[in-house]
């Protein structure tokens, strides 16, 4: 008996074989959302980020995404 398989069904076969072979092992990292009522903040005081040690380890254990979330205005903060 012969088959015939339309060309959304293969598409969507050759999608899921190649989205398969991607593995995405990650870790959220917190620290740069928190104490919003200060603003922009201090460094160290009111939110810190992931350091270089904790960055290694993930990495070691096989992780190879990291999420790291943080308030714009503590990128962009300027001084007067």
């Amino acid at each position: 008996m012969m088959r015939f398989f339309s060309a959304g069904a293969i598409a969507a076969l050759a999608v899921g074989r190649a989205a398969s072979e991607i593995l995405y092992a990650g870790v959220n990292s917190a620290g740069g959302e928190f104490a919003q009522q200060n603003l922009p903040g201090a460094f160290g005081v009111d939110y810190q980020f992931i350091n270089e040690t904790a960055i290694d380890f993930f990495l070691d254990g096989g992780v190879n995404t990291i999420r790291l979330p943080f308030l714009l205005v503590r990128t962009s903060y300027k001084t007067r």
